[in-house]
């Protein structure tokens, strides 16, 4: 059977301790909305115009915000639900992504240590 490459985003610890603490969203309740606020990590950096282009995509009450390498997201109907998912987000911006919800950062940001 051949083998399949999966690409893989890497952040450090600082950088995920940067990404938690700069959340555009404010401080999440777990409870309620820890897998509906989501981080989408980017590969590289988006060029400025695939960026505006795809503010006209989000549909209210979904929230993104744009920071550097990550996307950050508040689907509060569910990420299932949202056009805003990894592929879209990939093919608009041309980059290479992978997304986890809030609950999961957290526990990548505790694993980094």
């Amino acid at each position: 059977m051949p083998t399949r490459n999966m690409p893989v985003e890497i952040r450090t610890h600082r950088e995920i301790s940067d990404i938690i603490n700069n959340n555009p969203l404010g401080p999440v309740d777990l409870a309620k909305d820890g897998t509906k606020v989501l981080v989408t990590f980017l590969s590289a950096e988006p060029a400025a115009a695939k960026i505006a282009d795809i503010q006209q995509y989000i549909a209210a009450p979904e929230q993104l915000f744009m920071m550097g390498k990550e996307v950050y997201l508040y689907c509060p109907n569910g990420y299932g639900k949202s056009k805003l998912s990894n592929n879209f987000l990939e093919k608009k911006l041309g980059v290479g992504a992978t997304t986890r919800n809030w609950k999961s950062v957290l526990k990548l940001y505790e694993l980094s240590l």
